[in-house]
């Protein structure tokens, strides 16, 4: 057998996860039109790997598959032993009121929400998420139950904000040899909008869906390596992030549908229907890299035509979804050596069309 000029292997570690909560909430009615609701509930969690070895060797002559590593001259095994306990309590105050009864209500709130950290190869921790969100809202029925319409205000403070990144191990000549998710926190981040939605059944056969979004996100603090692009340990490419855009968080998006229900002579209804969704420019991660991380603004439109027979026991649906077959991207990549890149993109379907049946019996 000749000599391995590199040989190793990861020996999976025995992971556990242990998740313990208590809650409670309640809710004082001051008098007929106005509530006042408190809720605290207290978490922890556990996390543990035990016995995860990354084993390697350079210049070896002997496997190592189904082996002790220890028993093999010139292996080497790293342990990865970690063990994390986070622990909040976390809480909410609530205050709603009709100001019209039965038609309009407002509320406020104030809360608290926690993520637990992580447990990473080499022993390392990730530290806890936690979130404060202020909201403010009302909530209206219109035309006797024909209509809603609701609307929000809210701002979401984040401490110790998680980020989440494949951190490659590179070559000399820039190629990856190996990866792991990694977790790192910022600083923090804020997000804040107004979100309102309209759901409104202008007849009893015209039926009107729309919603709307705008916001603001970005990150507080954070250093951190496009590992896309370099190694996760190459300093030289520490970039600041502050400032920059959450994933996927576009600064307009909004939907609107729309569908009218024919009857026809048998007894039969015949439904067509069109939905629009649009959003403005965002990026695919907290990088922000113009043009190969970016999905521009866009459109894409479903059309759906019901119908459904006298019975209603069975109905026959044709649909086109994605009628402009835009490139709509989820995720961005890069493999390659950093000079140069070749940029990936993961993307929703493309315009897809079909029929669908049901039938009960």
């Amino acid at each position: 057998m000749g000599t391995f000029s590199w040989a190793g292997s990861f020996i999976q570690s025995d992971r556990e996860i242990e998740s313990a909560a208590g809650f409670g909430q309640a809710t004082w009615h001051v008098n007929d039109d106005i509530r006042l609701t408190g809720g605290l509930r207290y978490t922890r969690d556990d996390k543990s790997d035990v016995g995860g070895r990354n084993v390697t060797c350079n210049g070896c002559t002997e496997g190592i598959f189904g082996r002790d590593p220890y028993s093999i001259p010139g292996y080497t095994a790293s342990p990865n032993d970690v063990y994390g306990q986070w622990s909040k309590a976390t809480w909410l105050v609530r205050a709603d009121a009709d100001i019209i009864k039965d038609v309009l209500m407002t509320y406020a709130s104030v809360g608290t929400g926690f993520k637990s950290g992580n447990i990473e190869d080499g022993g390392k921790l990730a530290g806890p998420e936690t979130l404060t969100n202020y909201e403010i809202g009302a909530k209206t029925t219109l035309f006797g139950g024909k209509a809603t319409f609701n609307v929000a205000a809210y701002y979401e403070d984040f401490t110790g904000y998680q980020v989440n990144q494949a951190v490659t191990t590179r070559d000399a000549a820039g190629h990856v040899i190996g990866s792991q998710i990694v977790t790192q926190n910022a600083q923090g981040a804020k997000a804040y909008g107004i979100e309102a939605e309209l759901a409104a059944r202008i007849t009893p056969r015209d039926t009107v869906n729309l919603s709307l979004s705008a916001q603001h996100t970005e990150l507080e603090e954070l250093q951190s390596i496009d590992a896309r692009l370099y190694s996760g340990g190459d300093v030289s490419h520490l970039v600041e992030l502050k400032g920059n855009e959450l994933p996927h968080a576009p600064a307009l998006s909004g939907t609107i549908g729309y569908e009218h229900v024919f009857d026809l002579g048998n007894g039969a209804t015949l439904t067509p229907r069109v939905s629009t969704h649009f959003e403005t420019r965002s990026y695919l991660s907290f990088f922000n890299v113009a043009n190969y991380d970016e999905q521009k603004a866009y459109t894409r439109t479903d059309l759906a035509v019901r119908y459904d027979a006298p019975s209603g026991n069975w109905s026959l649906e044709g649909f086109v979804q994605n009628l402009e077959n835009a490139n709509i991207k989820t995720n961005a990549g890069a493999f390659g050596g950093p000079a140069t890149p070749v940029w990936t993109a993961v993307y929703q379907p493309p315009q897809t069309w079909g029929v669908r049946a049901r039938a009960s019996f």
